[in-house]
């Protein structure tokens, strides 16, 4: 009996890495058929149901294949459209190593549109203690990130109003808000303080449009600095699709010289 046990026992463990290696085996199925050719770059795989039945595979096996070219960035999900090939020679070297937009650094989809306003609150006990400082009034703006009409990011602005003149921001002037938070805050400030999470709160947080529904969201919070300032003199919450959200970090030893 005990023979048998472990007879059993063992071809038990031969089946399960022979089922986890499935989907492994499609992955590279996958990937030959786009490196040659047979599914190149800027196009479209067949649906999945098509798909699966020209592999052989069940459905499920194909997602997991799936899901690991997209964590590889070889494809990209676009939720009721299909799985679209990136183009790699066109795949651009993006992380948060370098002060700049978290949305261009992060997002893996080329942004072609943004729709901004703004809007002056009073502030909060929040808001006085992250900037602090008690402003008389806060500027509030929101930018939709847009591919091809979809709203793939989006973002809160909130600026004291005491931080317009060192940015050189006149709200009269409506037409230098978003250069300015686009860029360039990016070169007068000399760092910032990133916080990454996700939340669900972004899919109806700007009360305009419904980013993501039913679906939490990456959430990039980031407060920039000006020389010689310990106050953040803006502070971003970017949301960003989950699917079109690639963060990157290439942390580097810090020598004994420096430390």
């Amino acid at each position: 009996m005990q023979e048998v046990s472990e007879r059993n026992t063992t071809d038990l463990r031969h089946l399960t890495q022979e089922k986890n290696l499935t989907f492994v085996r499609v992955y590279e199925q996958l990937l030959k058929m786009m490196l040659n050719g047979t599914f190149p770059g800027n196009s479209w795989l067949p649906s999945e149901p098509k798909l699966a039945a020209q592999l052989g595979v069940s459905r499920m096996t194909l997602r997991q294949a799936l899901e690991l070219l997209q964590e590889d960035g070889l494809i990209q999900k676009h939720h009721g459209k299909g799985n679209f090939v990136v183009q790699q020679g066109a795949k651009q070297h993006r992380s948060l190593d370098n002060l700049g937009h978290p949305i261009y650094q992060c997002c893996d989809v080329a942004i072609d549109h943004v729709e901004t306003e703004f809007r002056i609150e009073v502030p909060n006990e929040q808001n006085n203690e992250l900037f602090q400082r008690e402003s008389a009034v806060m500027v509030a703006v929101d930018r939709w990130y847009r591919n091809a009409g979809t709203i793939v990011a989006y973002t809160l602005t909130l600026i004291p109003v005491e931080a317009l003149a060192p940015l050189e921001l006149k709200l009269n002037q409506p037409a230098q808000i978003l250069p300015t938070l686009e860029s360039t805050v990016y070169e007068l400030a000399d760092r910032s303080r990133i916080t990454v999470t996700s939340t669900a709160v972004g899919n109806f947080i700007s009360g305009k449009y419904v980013m993501s529904p039913n679906k939490d969201v990456m959430l990039i919070r980031e407060d920039l600095f000006l020389p010689n300032e310990t106050a953040p003199v803006v502070c971003n919450k970017h949301y960003i699709q989950r699917e079109h959200c690639h963060i990157e970090i290439n942390p580097q030893r810090v020598s004994s010289e420096n430390s």
